[in-house]
Formats: C-alpha cells, structure tokens, sequence
C-alpha cells in the first residue's frame, strides 16, 4: 500500500522534526520562543504516537531503518541550532512546516483513494497544526 509507505516517511520525518526542535527551543534566548517551541516539539511528539496508531490499524510499523537516518538529520539539525545564529533555524523550521502541511495533503488524499476515511479526521487535525506551526515561524521571520 502506498498509504503505509507515506505514513512511514511521515512518521520518519515527525521524527527528525522532534528531534530538530529540541536544540532549536534550547538554542533561543527569548522565552516566549523557547516556550512556543517546546509546544510544537511535543505537538510533533503526538503526531509520533498518531502516526504509529495509524499503521497498527494498517496492520503495519514505522520503517526503522528510515527512522534511524532521521533521527541522526533531525539530532544534526539540533545540534546545530546552537552554532547558527537566530534566522537558519527559523527558516529551516519553516521549511520543515510547509513540507509536513503538503505531505499530510497528499496522505489524507492517498487515505481516501485506499478506502481509510477512518484516518482523515486526525490528518486533518496533524495537518492543520502543521498549518498553524508554518504561521508561527511566518510571523517571526516577517516580523
């Protein structure tokens, strides 16, 4: 199924992103920023266990080995947080939100055309905090 196999780079790449964000909301002075995200770390945190849930329903599991190599880019980009400056990290987060709010698109149409309506509910709900994450890094970089 092409669902299982988008759902496992999904999985994946929340991976990376959680992992991306813990040196990003530790790398920022501004408390308001930490805090915000911190929020979408354990946003994206959720969308792990959602994600997981959903390919046990498809009678499937995450793809370890692609999750291994994401987990390594997403520590990177922690790391690197530290020795960037403020606007790389913003930007790369930005990046990374478009990229998730056009993927959870394409999975919740993939869900519809396998037969799984089941699932589009919490794509919709993933896809909108993808959404609203996107906009927050908008307003700080247009700021």
């Amino acid at each position: 199924m092409m669902l299982i196999k988008m759902l496992q780079h999904a999985h994946a790449a929340e991976l990376a992103a959680y992992h991306a964000y813990e040196g990003h909301w530790r790398s920022v002075s501004d408390l308001k920023e930490q805090e915000a995200i911190k929020k979408i770390q354990q946003e994206e945190w959720q969308h792990v266990q959602s994600i997981e849930r959903m390919l046990e329903r498809l009678g499937s599991k995450p793809n370890r080995v692609r999750d291994t190599v994401f987990t390594v880019i997403g520590k990177t980009m922690s790391f690197l947080c530290y020795h960037t400056g403020w606007f790389l990290p913003m930007w790369g987060a930005l990046v990374i939100e478009k990229i998730g709010v056009s993927g959870y698109y394409e999975i919740l149409t993939q869900a519809l055309y396998e037969g799984h309506p089941e699932l589009c509910i919490l794509l919709m709900v993933m896809m909108k905090a993808e959404e609203d994450h996107k906009a927050y890094f908008e307003g700080l970089l247009n700021a």
